[in-house]
């Protein structure tokens, strides 16, 4: 049963002391009925959790104390903000790296690829990590132009929360290195 956001199983949640003694997965189905749609969820707990900071974000736009009462606009509002805000990133670097024309063209494919259609409705922390990884590009344009202090704290502040958001994220501050020592300005 689900309680609060943790899973149960005859009422005793996993804790550090008990957590050797669950299956690695639990996993149920539930049916939720929110805004007058009835909805089939699939709530997993796996035995060990993502980086926290993706739910934390996630869980700002949460009003209620319970799953029950979060509404469907909540659920969709974050995802749907983040891919709009990376196209708009793809544009943006598009358009500093060769022109209108280009920009335009690479916002419309990013936004309107299908999977980009589709992460868009999904609660993924690989909505933030994309946004994060095209904005960092953008940072890096600018600095590599003219550099400031500013903005390589932050690429620094970039890079150290996109881990926090899903390990993949990594894929950040491997680029943003990367790119610096391939553009020989990796000494600040």
């Amino acid at each position: 049963e689900i309680t609060n956001y943790a899973l149960t199983v005859n009422g005793q949640p996993r804790t550090f002391q008990n957590w050797h003694k669950w299956p690695y997965t639990i996993a149920i189905d539930q049916e939720i009925d929110i805004d007058g749609y009835k909805s089939q969820f699939k709530v997993v707990q796996p035995l060990l959790e993502n980086p926290p900071l993706s739910g934390l974000l996630l869980a700002l736009v949460h009003t209620g104390d319970q799953l029950k009462q979060t509404s469907v606009k909540q659920v969709r509002l974050v995802p749907i903000a983040l891919t709009s805000i990376t196209a708009a990133s793809v544009f943006w670097l598009g358009y500093l790296t060769a022109g209108v024309g280009v920009g335009m063209i690479a916002g419309l494919i990013y936004a309107l690829s299908p999977g980009m259609v589709v992460s868009g409705r999904l609660a993924v922390p690989e909505n933030m990590i994309a946004g994060l990884l095209i904005f960092s590009l953008v940072v890096l344009h600018y600095y590599f132009k003219k550099p400031h202090r500013i903005l390589i704290w932050l690429l620094i502040i970039i890079a150290f929360i996109s881990p926090c958001i899903k390990i993949s994220g990594l894929i950040i501050p491997i680029t943003i290195g990367t790119l610096l020592i391939s553009q020989k300005k990796f000494r600040p």
